[in-house]
């Protein structure tokens, strides 16, 4: 346990949180710890394995960006596109200004400095160290969400894009450039100290996000009117008065990358912005203030870089261990094992999304638990990163099942006011020949999913695509978790 609450500014803050195993009063093992003991061995081995790339890391960036020279607004808009997908009916009111190119360090520097730590005395209140505690979370969790990135880039939407704007060859190889930069930004990210990290970043101008609220204020009668609907009973979309209130809101993501990969990183952080934003609406202005001073750090975002895929990871499979979840899911592998060529790479695009709109839904409504006492909230990710299987169906699965009710009402919402949109459509690509060596028929399917994984981080992306499909037999449900583990 920490000394002082002035240890707890100025150190790593997800030591001494109580919504973390082994942390605070908890007698129960350390999850920090445990993520140490895991992350530790896999590093070595990268170290080993990717000397090259390691030495290397600035040559990889170079090639890269003479790869895409010429074509970041094309990478860019479909990007934009590809975001349009995954999050549609979420944040169709919503503009999305992504770009690839060197405006991330001007616009870096329209982003205020970050805050002097205030004193030791001036916060005495235990449910807003709470609530410092709840933030961190959910600031770790976005982290981990954007630091995934590798999962998105790699999805077939991506991948035929990328090649059909690069060409089939230079496509190939941005991709694998991209899959080499990331594993190795990430092996840093995890063996570097925090404070190098830190100055890294106010350095680095490679990417940044910032969300613009826009200077229209919401009509305050539709405000009035929607919170009566809502305390009627109605549902968020059968309500006039809220479709009012969101047409008059004016809002604008922005999110700058030197090149497709951290655009993607920097986009996924802005849309969970949004909810994080949700987290501190109940305190007073003073209280939020305190909250942000003690968790918007650049010295927080070199822990959060550490730990948010191993706590995302840790969340991801609570959420897809709930029944509907997982049949939810289980029904597109069913559905993909009828299909064949370009049409399972479509049904792949749509689990993604499925995926993303759920996970975005669940953490908004768990930035949003926890108003009047935070440790509601973490008792929730207490339970999750335990691995506490019942107090993850008793906590946490109330809020999975009402997520999924909510993305229920807003489809048929959709579906009322438009026609239905169509399947992601894969641009027109080569069919390439499946190489089959004898050396992984014996493999199990767990090794199978670790060689696909290894495949991904070393950029033999037709290695990794060749296994997938010969032996997981195209099912989406093991191959993309297997995505999903990238950057585990």
């Amino acid at each position: 346990m920490l000394n002082n609450f002035e240890d707890y500014i100025n150190e790593a803050s997800l030591r001494g949180n109580i919504g973390i195993p082994g942390e605070g009063e908890s007698n129960d093992p350390s999850w920090l710890a445990k993520v140490k003991a895991e992350k530790d061995p896999k590093m070595a081995r990268f170290a080993m394995e990717n000397r090259e790339d390691l030495s290397n890391f600035m040559g990889l960036i170079g090639k890269s960006k003479a790869l895409q020279s010429g074509h970041e607004d094309a990478l860019s808009d479909l990007t934009v596109s590809s975001f349009r997908f995954i999050f549609k009916g979420l944040l169709d009111d919503v503009e999305f200004d992504f770009k690839i190119g060197d405006e991330a360090r001007s616009m870096g520097s329209m982003t205020p400095e970050e805050p002097e730590q205030p004193n030791v005395e001036e916060i005495v209140n235990r449910k807003i160290i709470n609530e410092i505690h709840k933030r961190k979370i959910l600031k770790t969790l976005q982290q981990g969400m954007g630091l995934n990135s590798k999962a998105i880039l790699n999805l077939p939407m991506f991948k035929s894009g990328i090649k059909t704007i690069l060409g089939k060859t230079d496509g190939e190889e941005y991709l694998k450039l991209l899959n080499k930069i990331s594993a190795v930004a990430q092996f840093n990210d995890w063996r570097l100290p925090d404070n190098q990290i830190k100055t890294y970043l106010k350095m680095s101008g490679a990417g940044v996000n910032m969300i613009d609220f826009g200077d229209k204020k919401p009509d305050e009668d539709a405000a009035k009117k929607m919170l009566d609907d809502l305390e009627k009973g109605k549902d968020f979309t059968e309500s006039d008065s809220a479709e009012e209130l969101m047409a008059d809101l004016e809002m604008k993501i922005f999110a700058r990358g030197v090149d497709l990969s951290v655009l993607i990183h920097e986009a996924i952080k802005a849309v969970y912005v949004l909810p994080v934003q949700l987290s501190t609406e109940h305190l007073s202005e003073d209280e939020a203030e305190q909250v942000i001073m003690n968790t918007d750090t650049l010295l927080d975002e070199a822990e959060e870089f550490k730990y948010g895929t191993d706590m995302q990871n840790d969340f991801r499979k609570a959420i897809n261990s709930h029944p509907e979840v997982e049949e939810r899911f289980s029904s597109y592998r069913r559905e993909m094992d009828r299909e064949t060529g370009e049409n399972v790479d479509s049904i792949w695009n749509d689990l993604a999304a499925e995926e993303q709109r759920l996970y975005w839904m669940v953490f908004g409504m768990l930035a949003t638990t926890g108003k009047d006492d935070p440790k509601e909230m973490l008792k929730i990710v207490y339970a999750i990163l335990m691995n506490d299987k019942s107090g993850i169906e008793r906590l946490f699965y109330p809020i999975i099942e009402e997520a999924l009710a909510n993305l229920e009402a807003q489809s048929k919402y959709g579906d009322q006011s438009k026609e239905e949109e169509p399947r992601y459509e894969m641009p027109t690509q080569e069919v390439e020949p499946d190489v089959e060596p004898d050396v992984e028929s014996e493999m199990s399917q767990d090794e199978i999913q670790d060689a696909i994984i290894d495949a991904y981080l070393k950029g033999d992306i037709d290695k990794a695509d060749r296994l997938r499909k010969k032996y997981l037999g195209e099912g989406l449900n093991v191959s993309f978790s297997a995505w999903l583990r990238l950057n585990s």
